[in-house]
C-alpha cells in the first residue's frame, strides 16, 4: 500500500517544509511486543481450552438426547467463548499485523514551525505538534530512530491517564531530523525561510 500526501494542503502561509519521511515498513518485533504476545499466549490457551470443554457436549453427541433448552445450551455456551479467542490471537500475533499496517499508512513530515503525522485510514487523520525552543526532545539514535516531540495524556472513563508519547518512530534519518528540529528550537532555521 503506497501512501502519498500534498503536504502544502496543511501548511500555513509562511510555513516551509523541512522533511518528509515514513516509518520503516514491515513486520518489528520488538522486546515490548513479544513480551505482550508471551500475556497474549496465556490469554488465548485458556480461552481455547475454555471452548473446547464447553464444546465438549457437541463433540461426544450429549446434545442428542437433550430437549429443546438444553440443545441451545450446547450450542451457545461454547460460543461465548470465541471472543476470548479472537482478543488471544490478537494479543500473540494480531497485534503485530495492526502494527505493520498503522506504519504502511503513516507519513511525517517536519516544518520550520511543527512536526505534523498523517495516517490514512478510512480518514485522513493529520496531526501537528508546535517545536519551540522549550519543547523536550526525545531522541533515540540509531538505523531506526525514535525522536518524540510530546506527550499526550489520555483520561479513560473511569477517569485513569496514560500516557502515550509522539513522534517520528522508526526512521532512517534520525539524525539529520534530530539537528533539524535543534535548528527549529535556536531559531538557526529562519521565519518563513527554508
Amino acid at each position: 500500500m503506497t501512501v502519498s500526501a500534498d503536504w502544502r494542503d496543511y501548511l500555513d502561509p509562511d510555513e516551509n517544509l523541512l522533511w518528509t519521511g515514513r516509518p520503516a515498513q514491515g513486520m518489528r518485533y520488538t522486546r515490548k511486543r513479544i513480551g505482550a504476545s508471551f500475556v497474549g499466549l496465556f490469554v488465548l490457551g485458556f480461552s481455547l481450552f475454555w471452548t473446547a470443554g464447553a464444546s465438549a457436549g457437541l463433540w461426544m453427541g450429549e446434545w442428542r438426547n437433550t430437549d429443546t433448552v438444553m440443545f441451545w445450551f450446547f450450542i451457545l455456551f461454547p460460543i461465548f467463548g470465541l471472543p476470548f479467542v479472537g482478543l488471544g490471537l490478537y494479543a500473540t500475533v494480531g497485534h503485530f499485523f495492526h502494527d505493520r499496517n498503522t506504519r504502511a499508512k503513516t507519513l511525517y513530515a517536519l516544518t520550520n514551525r511543527r512536526a505534523l503525522i498523517l495516517v490514512a485510514g478510512r480518514k485522513v487523520s493529520v496531526k501537528s505538534w508546535p517545536i519551540r525552543p522549550e519543547t523536550v526532545i526525545d531522541y533515540e539514535p540509531g538505523p531506526e530512530a525514535n525522536i518524540y516531540v510530546a506527550t499526550e495524556t489520555h483520561t479513560d472513563s473511569e477517569g485513569d491517564k496514560s500516557h502515550t508519547r509522539v513522534g517520528f518512530d522508526l526512521i532512517t534519518e534520525g539524525e539529520k531530523v534530530y539537528r533539524l528540529i535543534r535548528q527549529i528550537q535556536t531559531g538557526a532555521v529562519a521565519e518563513g525561510k527554508p
